[in-house]
C-alpha cells in the first residue's frame, strides 16, 4: 500500500460506482470505513418470572417452620396448628405488617411438604390444609422461621402458631389438601398445591376477614380433626421456598 496516496477510488453513498478523488492539501476529501456500531440492547434485572427450556425451578432456601409444642385435640374436635403466610410488606429483608414497610410483598411462597405426627397410640387423625380461612381468634403473626417477633432471616413469610392460644378453630376457605392420620407421623407432597401471593392492595382493612385475602395475602391453616375416640397430641410441620423479587 502507498503510504502517501495521491488519489483514493471510493464509491460515495448514493453512488452507483466508484469515483476518483484526487490529494488536495488545500481542499481535502475525507473517507471513513463504515460499519454498524450499534445495536439494539435490553437491560434486565431483578428475579426470573418465567424459565425458558424445560420449566425447571430456580434453586432456592427450603425453608421449614415446626411445631415444637404440641396441641391436645379431643375426641370429636377440630383445632388449627399454626397458619402462614407472606409478610404483606417488606424492607429491607425485614418483613411485618400492611403499612410498617415500605414495599409491598409481591413474593410468591411456593408449598413443598405437610408433615404431622402424633405421640397418641390408636389415633384416628383427618388432617386439612384450608386455604384464607377464618380463625376463630386474633391472630398473632411472626416470623416463620423462629416463630419470634422482630428477628431478620432471609425468609419473607409469616407464622401465626396456634398452639398456646387454646381452642382455635377455622370458618370458611377451602380445603387444598389433606390426609388420614394413624400413630406415628405422615406427610404429603404440597408441590402441586398453587403458590400463595398477596392481594392487589396489600390488605390490613377492618374487614371481618382482616388481613386474610382478599383483604391482606393469601393465608394456609393447617387444620387437625380428631375423628378417634381419644384425646390426641399433634405436632405439625411445614415446608416450602420463596420467589423473592
Amino acid at each position: 500500500l502507498d503510504a502517501n496516496p495521491t488519489a483514493v477510488i471510493a464509491a460515495p453513498m448514493g453512488a452507483t460506482s466508484a469515483q476518483l478523488f484526487t490529494f488536495d492539501a488545500v481542499a481535502p476529501t475525507m473517507v471513513e470505513l463504515a460499519y454498524p456500531t450499534f445495536a439494539s440492547s435490553i437491560s434486565h434485572w431483578g428475579t426470573s418470572v418465567i424459565m425458558d427450556g424445560g420449566f425447571d425451578d430456580d434453586k432456592s432456601l427450603i425453608f421449614t417452620y415446626g411445631q415444637r409444642n404440641a396441641t391436645s385435640i379431643a375426641a370429636g374436635q377440630s383445632r388449627a396448628l399454626f397458619s402462614i403466610r407472606t409478610a404483606p410488606s417488606v424492607d429491607n429483608g425485614i418483613a411485618a405488617a400492611f403499612g410498617q414497610r415500605e414495599l409491598i410483598n409481591r413474593m410468591q411462597l411456593t408449598l413443598k411438604a405437610l408433615d404431622v405426627t402424633t405421640s397418641t397410640a390408636n389415633s384416628n387423625l383427618l388432617v386439612t390444609a384450608i386455604l384464607n380461612g377464618v380463625p376463630s381468634s386474633s391472630t398473632t403473626w411472626t416470623n416463620a422461621v423462629g416463630n419470634v417477633a422482630n428477628i431478620a432471616n432471609s425468609s419473607l413469610s409469616q407464622i401465626a402458631d396456634y398452639q398456646s392460644a387454646g381452642n382455635v378453630t377455622v370458618s370458611g376457605g377451602e380445603v387444598t389438601a389433606g390426609f388420614f392420620l394413624g400413630s406415628g407421623a405422615n406427610s404429603i407432597d404440597l408441590s402441586q398445591v398453587r403458590d400463595l401471593g398477596n392481594s392487589i392492595m396489600g390488605g390490613g382493612g377492618t374487614t371481618s376477614n382482616t388481613q386474610i385475602y382478599p383483604d391482606g395475602p393469601d393465608t394456609l391453616t393447617i387444620v387437625v380433626q380428631n375423628i378417634g375416640s381419644a384425646t390426641a397430641s399433634v405436632f405439625g410441620r411445614l415446608s416450602w421456598t420463596e420467589a423473592q423479587a
